[in-house]
Formats: structure tokens, sequence, C-alpha cells
């Protein structure tokens, strides 16, 4: 289960991996470390810096050392450091790429993908308790229902996309980081209204992508926990779609 959002940033440890769980790779932008991004849509330009993040006793994020990472892409797609600082230079197109290192005789992983960014929509997925929810699938649409591209949360919540002008919906699949729905209904709520999970009820992103800069959302999307077994309110905003 996810935890709360922007802790890992406060707690470094300088140890071993005892008493961790879910150990990840993850990465942070170098300009600004306060944001994850996923490693899978990186935009060409990008400089991150890679970690790995567990949870502690307490479930919250802490960075364990590592060194001695590596990629399988090319050098026209990025380039890594030995101690993970990584640099996206080009798109993968739809060649599948992976971050690699090793960490007290343990392999881990991560996909790595670059994309030439066009307008980028940034927001946050968490729940109505304010815990984020990671590796949630957010895909922007058109007017015409036509799927223009998928970004993930990250293990912070947060989440960055590339989108064309023409962008105007989304919609989001919670299923990637919760495998069998067990912690989420296939519903979100988003500016007050309630929308299914999937393109047959698509939320308004609120906003106009512009090339100027990154525009977020103007609310969290909030998707339906399960609890008590009380199912979430009727899908209001899917009226129209």
């Amino acid at each position: 289960m996810q935890f709360g959002i922007g802790v890992h940033r406060l707690l470094k440890l300088n140890c071993g991996t005892n008493g961790l769980t879910s150990l990840q790779v993850t990465g942070v932008l170098q300009s600004n470390q306060s944001d994850m991004v996923d490693l899978d849509t990186l935009f060409a330009g990008d400089q991150v810096q890679l970690e790995i993040t567990a949870r502690d006793s307490k479930g919250a994020l802490v960075t364990v050392p590592a060194s001695g990472w590596t990629i399988t892409a090319p050098n026209s797609v990025a380039t890594v450091t030995s101690a993970g600082a990584l640099t996206a230079i080009g798109s993968s197109g739809s060649n599948s790429y992976l971050i690699s290192v090793r960490v007290n005789g343990q392999q881990y992983q991560s996909k790595l993908g670059v994309v030439v960014p066009q307008d980028v929509i940034t927001g946050d997925v968490i729940n109505a308790d304010g815990v984020a929810v990671e590796y949630c699938a957010v895909m922007f649409y058109d007017s015409h229902g036509t799927l223009l591209s998928t970004t993930y949360s990250t293990r912070e919540g947060n989440f960055r996309g590339s989108v064309p002008a023409t962008a105007t919906r989304f919609t989001i699949d919670t299923t990637p980081g919760d495998p069998g729905n067990q912690f989420y209904y296939l519903q979100f709520n988003f500016n007050n209204l309630e929308f299914l999970d999937g393109p047959s009820c698509l939320a308004p992103l609120g906003v106009t992508p512009s090339s100027a800069g990154p525009v977020a959302l103007a609310g969290p999307i909030l998707p339906e926990i399960k609890a008590n077994n009380i199912p979430p309110p009727p899908p209001t905003g899917c009226f129209g779609n």
C-alpha cells in the first residue's frame, strides 16, 4: 500500500537494507530534487539523479545508497554515471530499455524511456486520506476521444505528462500499482465530480496546455478508496462524455 507524499527527501540512509521493504528504482530531477519523475517517460534534456527508495517501518520513503548504475540505452537516447547521474538525450521511440543497479547482492531494475516533450501537464494522484497513489497511469485524450499520451504517477504521487495542444481530457488506471484492485475502485474524483476509470468517462483537463511551460491541473486526482465495502458515489461526471 502507498504512503505519504514528498517524504523521502527528508531521510537518506547510510546503512544496509535491514528493516526496509519495497526497494525500487526511482529518480528525481537534479534541478529540483523534490520532483520525482517517471523514468519510462523522461523528457529529452532531463538530468535525473537515480536512487533506490524503500519503505521504513513507519511507511516513510527513504533512499538507500547505490552505485554502479547501468543502462541498456545507446548514448543517443541517454547516458548514466556509476553514481546514477542520468541525462536523457533523445527519443527512445518504441524501443524498450532498462536501468539497473545492484544493492547488497540484489539487482534492481526499471524501464527507461525518453520522449521529446510537447506541452506539459502536471498534477498529483492522491487518495482522500492524503496518501500518494503510485504507479497510476494518467492518460490524455483529445476532444474526439483519441488517446494522445500516457504517463505514470511516481512513488510520491506526482506526475508529468507530455501532450499535444489538442489535449482536453484525461482518465486514469490504478491497476499498475494496485493489481487486482485491492485498494481502489475503478473510479476517481476530480474537481468534485466522479468519473469512471477508462475512456468511456473522460474528465476535462480544466486547463489549456501551453508551450510556455508546465501547466498544473486545478486540483488532485482522487481515486476512490475501497473501505468498509461502501461503494463510491454515482459517476456524476460521466454525463455529456
